[in-house]
């Protein structure tokens, strides 16, 4: 039987701050696919989703998402 009198944390885990404090944003995220540069040089580019997706192994989608700034917003 669980104790509910003891708290389900440890108060030395916890730290100050908002979720942005403890959001990663870009490249340090751990599941990222794109590098800032390769960002920055899609949004640059004429060529379609398709072949941008292709070019970087990604879905279109995500090309699509990175091109209407939906992802990587703060670059």
């Amino acid at each position: 039987m669980r104790n509910w009198k003891r708290a389900p944390y440890e108060p030395g885990h916890l730290s100050r701050g908002g979720r942005l404090d403890h959001t990663r944003l870009g490249s340090d995220h751990n599941c990222v696919r794109l590098t800032e540069e390769q960002v920055l040089q899609i949004r640059a580019s004429d060529d379609t989703n398709t072949k941008l997706a292709k070019q970087y192994g990604v879905s279109w989608s995500t090309i699509d998402r990175v091109r209407k700034r939906q992802t990587w917003k703060h670059l």
